[in-house]
């Protein structure tokens, strides 16, 4: 492996991926969900404190609600023991930090909304490009640099990268670095042999625990992986995930009250279903959430699966996005609330993207393999391109009603209803 294969796909595919995201700014796909992680940064930076009380009367006004199971407070915050927080996991924080303190550093006014969304914009833009850069990197540890730079499109035009990761702070970004992580330090020879591939793996279990609780599952298979292919490793990344994860627990029991943090009422057990045939098929074939749908790419990763050598990262790679998969259609929010497409699926994407990388080596060495790559990542594209430009976040949340956020809208149209 060269570090100019990596430069090169970086260069050809996340930044212009990246380019393309900043072009399409205005047509921004936003969400309550994501709105505290700028003013939880610029607190942090600002007072050192999670407090963002002084930030509550610049939430957006559609966020606004008299449903008094929002405490009187925006959408996407609530009281904790240290003040006005997220209602959802901060872990994201850690990717906004930056980008804030590099604009208040250059007189940024974080009084000011349009400032805080700008930042959360460009800050988003570059998380994808991030999961990007990171995919191509570890696909090339699977496949040869074309089959991962095709991969790496199909991610970046054609799945929800660009409707959901590029367009606000989700967890899913967080998540999908945390995955990407996990996978490199078993599948890199230098970081599955020192000392280093296991810091790796705790920070990454660590920030994918801080950022979606919904993603252990998924580096729970991980984890899994390392232990059946070489026992002391599988140990050594265990002990390595514990001490990862123990400061935010810590955290979030101070600040929340509860070692889950502000997903402990989103994981409470009255959120649960057995009957997950509907969600299920809800979320791969349905108009509105289909991961078939929105993302026709990944059959390339169920013939992936399939073809010989059924080596140990495929099963793994099975295996996480199955955990993925279940964990959602069990949830009894599995639709995802006002987003656009499979937002919840976004985790399965790494998995999915890198069980394709076979059959896309395979598919390159014929010339009408070309014009089949082509033609799905254009298929793929039309969803996402039209959820960016046809889609206002805006007007939907202020015509939104308790029966379109709360009850599941996946087999309707309009997507994002």
């Amino acid at each position: 492996m060269v570090a100019g294969e990596w430069l090169t796909g970086l260069v050809l595919v996340a930044l212009p991926a990246g380019v393309m995201y900043c072009l399409q700014a205005a047509f921004t796909i936003s969400s309550g969900d994501t709105w505290a992680v700028v003013p939880t940064a610029a607190s942090l930076v600002r007072e050192g404190n999670l407090d963002i009380r002084e930030y509550v009367p610049i939430a957006p006004p559609e966020y606004t609600t008299a449903d008094p199971f929002f405490d009187g407070l925006p959408y996407g915050v609530m009281p904790t023991w240290v003040g006005v927080c997220s209602r959802y996991p901060v872990g994201m924080t850690v990717f906004a930090l930056p980008v804030v303190t590099l604009g208040l550093a250059c007189g940024g006014d974080f009084d000011n909304p349009v400032v805080v969304a700008g930042v959360e914009r460009w800050a988003a833009t570059l998380v994808a490009v991030a999961v990007l850069a990171a995919f191509f990197r570890v696909a090339l540890l699977v496949g040869p640099p074309s089959a991962a730079a095709w991969a790496t499109v199909f991610l970046a035009v054609g799945s929800a990268v660009y409707t959901t990761l590029s367009q606000a702070l989700w967890q899913h970004g967080g998540v999908m670095l945390g995955l990407l992580a996990l996978i490199a330090t078993e599948l890199h020879p230098r970081l599955r042999a020192s000392a280093w591939g296991r810091v790796l793996f705790g920070a990454a279990v660590g920030l994918v625990f801080a950022c979606r609780l919904n993603g252990v599952p998924a580096a729970v298979a991980v984890g899994l992986w390392s232990l059946l292919a070489h026992r002391p490793r599988g140990l050594w990344n265990l002990a390595a995930a514990i001490i990862g994860v123990a400061p935010w627990l810590a955290f979030y029991l101070v600040v929340y009250g509860s070692p889950l943090g502000p997903s402990a009422s989103q994981a409470a057990g009255a959120n649960w279903t057995t009957d997950v045939g509907g969600p299920l098929l809800g979320l791969l074939f349905s108009p509105a959430r289909g991961l078939f749908v929105y993302q026709p790419w990944v059959v390339l990763a169920m013939v992936g699966l399939l073809l010989p050598p059924r080596v140990g990262w495929k099963w793994a790679c099975a295996g996480q996005a199955t955990a993925q998969l279940l964990v959602v259609s069990a949830w009894g929010y599995w639709w995802g609330g006002s987003c656009w497409g499979s937002r919840l699926l976004c985790e399965m994407l790494v998995p999915l993207g890198l069980l394709s990388v076979p059959v896309v080596a395979w598919l390159v060495g014929r010339r009408w393999g070309w014009w089949v790559l082509a033609g799905l990542a254009v298929v793929a594209a039309v969803p996402q391109v039209l959820g960016v430009w046809a889609f206002t976040t805006s007007a939907n949340w202020k015509a939104m009603d308790g029966s379109t956020m709360w009850n599941p809208p996946a087999w309707t149209w309009p997507a994002f209803r």
